[in-house]
């Protein structure tokens, strides 16, 4: 769906070739980033879809199979399926809610911590590596700059399309 919205005025126009340069170290950066999930599966044995679970049911206390779903912008029945998988693996546990007895909770088992904490510190030891080589002052220049087009690419977005 493309926006008849005008583009706003910008003080002074960015020429195409940084336009250009931009949008293909964006699609580069998307491109490896996509590959860690990959590279999990190969160091820990666990899919990219059961990664990416673990760490939604990690994130913060008991979820809800529609809570995974929502943080993963999945289907419900898919995520369903994905912590089926993890209850079966030991990685998850399923209680009832006390709160809403028709409705389950989804924690962490101490083997789905350790694997997350095992999964969050290898992260952390890649990116590390990067760093170190990139150095402070270019990590820092970096960090900013991808927080700075992150923000204003949601902006655009939510602009154009709500």
């Amino acid at each position: 769906m493309t926006s008849t919205s005008p583009r706003p005025e910008r003080a002074t126009p960015i020429e195409g070739d940084l336009v250009d340069r931009l949008a293909a170290a964006w699609a580069q950066a998307q491109g490896v980033v996509r590959r860690m999930p990959d590279a999990a599966e190969r160091e820990f044995g666990i899919s990219p879809s059961r990664t990416q679970a673990l760490h939604a049911v990690g994130a913060g206390g008991a979820q809800r199979v529609n809570d995974v779903a929502e943080l993963l912008d999945i289907s419900v029945s898919s995520a369903s399926r994905t912590v089926d998988a993890l209850v079966q693996e030991g990685l998850v546990d399923r209680r009832i809610d006390p709160a809403h007895r028709r409705a389950v909770l989804l924690t962490l088992t101490p083997d789905g911590e350790a694997l997350l904490q095992r999964l969050l510190a290898w992260s952390s030891d890649i990116t590390q590596a990067l760093l170190d080589r990139l150095g402070e002052d270019l990590a820092a220049r970096v960090a900013d700059g991808l927080l700075a087009f992150s923000a204003e690419l949601e902006t655009e977005l939510d602009r154009r399309y709500g």
